[in-house]
């Protein structure tokens, strides 16, 4: 039954999507420390290169002069030390201007006479408050590294006679400042950076293969139990109480089979039940059936009197209804399991309806010599489910005439029950004792006092029946057995559903 479903591998293992989801994870978390890293790694990299440029601003700096008497800013040359005084050099370069007016004043032999501009340096020199700017720009075919320098020139007087190394000089008003924009290539910083990053995806990319290839091996190892108890339950092809799967080391897999193991020894007694059911009511069945056919086929034998087909007939309704109890009680079973049976409150009289229910056995309690005692103190009325308490107390006198021997008594009483407000139902058979064992398992189903027994209706229905009403009711109920009294049933009926007649 079970052995027959085999996975079908249509959706992903566990191991699978956890993978999966790991994944995702750890590329989110990697791609982002990527990021970080990159962006340090950038600062740290233009960091050291706007320290050169600063640098080298402040060399540029350093050779201006300028005389506040003729008005004249100079610079000195000095091609040895700063290599943007080459005229062939194409990867650095410095330009000064008045920032007043924006005249050019100096610019570098490496520039070739051409100032600079491009759309960058534009929106930047619309920034006059900050005095130091850099940006990354392109000079000629170069990517270079800029800075915007706003600096007043270093006033002292300049001695009768050009110097040596003079670069030139430029006419400027005493009060106005310098702009030095100077510039160096940063083809070396952005290769060293690109790199870097380079590097560190590698060594990303192989951590995170590294530790999703780990990963895989230790949930393999970790989910081995639950592959086992997949493979165990896979091998199970018949249900019963005999069957359990090993439990495992880890608590988690413990917890797990723990939960399959009870519920295996559930649909073990379902199982059982079904069985026993099906053999039970196919054995009780068969018995009626065949002494009904045995009925009919001897009335139908030869011809005879009205008399023996009478009697006939009487017995095949008493078989056709045996069997019709035996249905109902079924039926009343499968309502209340599928909580199909719904309670109708009535109001009646209790002590009336043990009369009526009492008048359908008194033909049998006869035949068989059984003196019934009926006591009932007062008219008791209750507030119940009609059809639910007639169920009860059928099924109740039904068990008592059938396992009350020939010549014994059966005592019924009912009283209103001033205490508590309750009212009560007694009803007791003589005969041998019940065992423990046979009274703590009374109202099992498909229990039978006298399981030597062949035939008959009563098959371990009845009195589970009852006690479910019961439940449903809330009545409680109470079995119990002595000397001289085989089974005594006591139902106590809650106040809620008792009212006193006036």
């Amino acid at each position: 039954m079970f052995g027959s479903h085999k996975y079908s591998g249509g959706k992903r293992s566990l191991r699978t999507r956890l993978l999966i989801n790991l994944s995702i994870f750890m590329a989110i978390i990697f791609s982002a420390l990527w990021f970080v890293v990159a962006a340090r790694t950038q600062k740290a990299l233009y960091s050291a290169l706007d320290e050169a440029v600063l640098a080298r601003a402040e060399s540029v700096a350093a050779l201006l002069s300028y005389d506040p008497e003729s008005g004249l800013l100079r610079m000195e040359k000095n091609e040895r030390l700063m290599y943007e005084f080459r005229a062939d050099e194409d990867d650095a370069f410095f330009q000064i201007r008045d920032a007043s007016n924006g005249r050019i004043c100096f610019l570098a032999p490496s520039m070739k006479s051409k100032e600079f501009r491009s759309e960058a340096m534009n929106k930047i020199a619309r920034k006059k408050s900050k005095k130091k700017i850099y940006w990354n720009d392109v000079f000629g075919k170069e990517n270079v590294r800029c800075l915007r320098w706003l600096t007043s020139p270093q006033k002292r007087q300049i001695p009768t006679g050009a110097p040596i190394f003079l670069f030139g000089e430029c006419q400027i008003a005493s009060s106005a400042s310098l702009e030095i924009i100077v510039g160096i290539e940063r083809e070396n910083v952005d290769r060293n950076f690109q790199r870097i990053m380079a590097y560190s995806a590698g060594a990303f990319s192989l951590t995170f293969i590294l530790v999703l290839f780990l990963t895989n091996l230790l949930l393999s190892y970790s989910l081995r139990s639950l592959s086992r108890l997949s493979k165990e339950l896979n091998q199970i092809d018949k249900i019963s109480s005999a069957i359990s799967i090993s439990e495992g080391d880890d608590r988690e897999t413990r917890r797990v089979a723990s939960a399959i193991n009870a519920l295996l020894e559930r649909l073990a007694q379902s199982v059982e039940w079904e069985r026993r059911m099906t053999s039970n009511v196919a054995h009780e069945l068969r018995t009626p059936l065949a002494a009904l056919r045995s009925t009919l086929e001897v009335a139908l034998s030869r011809k005879r009197s009205d008399g023996e087909y009478q009697e006939a007939m009487q017995d095949s309704l008493s078989l056709v209804c045996q069997m019709q109890r035996l249905v109902e009680n079924l039926l009343n079973l499968a309502r209340l399991e599928s909580e199909q049976s719904p309670i109708i409150l009535e109001s009646l009289n209790l002590t009336q309806m043990v009369k009526e229910c009492l008048t359908g056995f008194q033909l049998q309690a006869q035949s068989k010599n059984i003196f019934i005692d009926l006591r009932t103190e007062d008219e008791v009325r209750l507030s119940i489910d009609k059809d639910k308490l007639r169920v009860i107390l059928n099924n109740i006198l039904d068990n008592a005439v059938e396992y009350t021997p020939s010549g014994g008594n059966i005592l019924i009483q009912t009283r209103y029950k001033t205490e508590n407000a309750a009212a009560e139902i007694l009803v007791e058979n003589s005969g041998d004792p019940l065992s423990d064992e046979e009274l703590n398992n009374i109202f099992k189903r498909f229990h039978r006092q006298d399981t030597s027994r062949a035939a008959g209706v009563h098959f371990g229905i009845g009195l589970n029946l009852v006690h479910s009403l019961c439940d449903l009711l809330n009545i409680q109920i109470s079995a119990s057995s002595r000397p001289g009294v085989a089974l005594s049933l006591y139902l106590n009926i809650p106040q809620m559903n008792s009212e006193k007649s006036l």
